[in-house]
């Protein structure tokens, strides 16, 4: 009987080893597999970020990203980025023009750099506050073909009270005036000329800017200047005060008001979540990407286009070619890095989004077979 029972059990532990063989067998990810395979057989940027700009003129945002961080020492010339763009022209990523602590307007030769992105046929994306737009550069954004082509212009107030405070403005300052013209300026030139380019109207909402007045006042000052109005929830950043952020119930309140307006010009960003999730091991968003800050150091992610961050640089575009920056063995070793490792900032929301997605569906407790990243 001992003999019988020792072999009933052994036997049920082998079938049970066998069950959870099977079932790791039949649990194989495919899409997984498929997945891990294309993003590792990229080996080109989808989107290349530059932040050719030093400063954001008078405006010292209460909400600002980049409090208390530094920017390099240095600063592009239009030749260098002349050479960048004849190195990108064969396998031509998606071109971004913003900043980190900066606005990329302000580098002194915005014009110059733009006309060659046009020139050489990149698609681009520009993010501002729109003070710096110039009729010269209105009347060059749109010129010539434009496809996939934007523009995105953060307001965030509907009013010069609003703006002034929010943008750590004097109570008397005329910017919020001045940016509202050169929005005007700029879609009435996209009719006249039948531009493709897309404006883009960005609005963050606090407590101080969430109002039903103030909504509907800003819809209804720039309905009509604009191909989309984006309201989103802010994400907190990673040095600040969250004083003045929505809490839960505020953001449902805001939510279901703007979900009245909601149509094919008011576009709502419903983040409701304003904690970050850093659960996720490896950074895939930087398989896809190239930030260059000002002094043309290359990153792996703008959120570490840094003084600070130096370290994670893989290179600098004016003491190399950028094909040899993205081949180097210091961005392949920083592929495979864990992001505890890395000792980077916080991603920002697409990154982050990319990351916890992409890790999920990867995840090698699911991930059974050539799971190996």
């Amino acid at each position: 009987m001992v003999t019988e029972a020792k072999s009933s059990f052994a036997h049920k532990k082998e079938y049970g080893a066998r069950a959870r063989w099977a079932d790791r067998v039949f649990r194989y990810n495919y899409i997984g597999d498929l997945v891990a395979r294309l993003v590792k057989r990229n080996d080109l940027p989808l989107q290349v970020e530059l932040h050719p700009g030093s400063q954001c003129g008078p405006l010292r945002c209460s909400y600002c990203y980049s409090r208390q961080q530094v920017l390099h020492d240095g600063l592009m010339t239009i030749d260098h980025y002349s050479k960048l763009l004849d190195d990108l022209v064969d396998n031509p990523p998606f071109i971004e023009l913003s900043g980190i602590g900066s606005d990329p307007l302000s580098y002194p030769d915005f014009h110059k750099l733009l006309k060659l992105i046009k020139r050489k046929g990149f698609s681009f994306g520009i993010h501002t506050k729109g003070l710096l737009l110039n009729r010269e550069l209105i009347e060059l954004l749109n010129s010539e073909h434009s496809e996939e082509s934007y523009i995105t212009i953060g307001v965030d107030s509907a009013n010069a009270d609003t703006y002034n405070r929010l943008h750590g403005l004097l109570p008397n300052s005329s910017v919020y005036n001045r940016v509202r013209e050169n929005i005007v300026s700029l879609y009435t030139e996209k009719l006249r000329r039948h531009s493709s380019l897309k404006i883009n109207l960005a609005y963050l909402l606090f407590v101080n800017t969430s109002s039903k007045k103030d909504i509907t006042e800003f819809i209804q000052t720039f309905r009509d200047y604009a191909d989309v109005i984006r309201f989103s929830i802010p994400q907190v950043p990673n040095v600040a005060d969250p004083k003045g952020y929505l809490n839960r119930t505020e953001t449902d309140r805001v939510l279901r008001l703007l979900g009245k307006y909601a149509d094919d010009r008011i576009t709502v960003l419903n983040f409701t979540e304003s904690t970050h999730d850093e659960a996720f091991e490896f950074c895939w968003a930087q398989r896809f990407n190239a930030t260059i800050d000002k002094a043309g150091n290359v990153f792996p992610c703008p959120q570490v286009a840094l003084k600070d961050y130096l370290g994670l640089s893989w290179g600098n575009i004016t003491e190399h070619p950028f094909w040899d920056i993205w081949n180097s063995d210091k961005r392949k070793k920083m592929q495979e890095m864990p992001v505890r490792d890395m000792k980077c900032r916080v991603c920002d929301r697409k990154d982050e989004s990319i990351n916890k997605e992409l890790n999920e569906l990867l995840d090698s407790d699911r991930f059974v077979l050539n799971s190996k990243r």
